[in-house]
């Protein structure tokens, strides 16, 4: 699983993907070509200052690599909290 660094990507998803919404996350999701899944983590500044939103963004990648084995692969993920 690779992360996704460039800001086309992120915007791409935000227009064109599709999002799945619950109390605390959103997943945009969009078919790729790869073969592997690609993923970026997006917590707001309303959430809390840097150290707080590292945090979260470490026990979402942490909660992700776990369930890793389960997802479909071929897709660009972005989750934002």
């Amino acid at each position: 699983m690779e992360t996704i660094k460039e800001n086309r990507l992120f915007r791409k998803l935000y227009t064109k993907g599709k999002k799945e919404i619950s109390k605390e996350l959103v997943v945009y999701y969009l078919p790729n070509k790869l073969g592997e899944n690609m993923v970026g983590f997006t917590v707001s500044k309303k959430i809390g200052k840097a150290v707080v939103r590292n945090r979260i963004r470490r026990l979402v990648r942490e909660t992700l690599r776990k369930y890793e084995p389960r997802l479909k692969k071929g897709y660009f993920l972005v989750i934002v909290a």
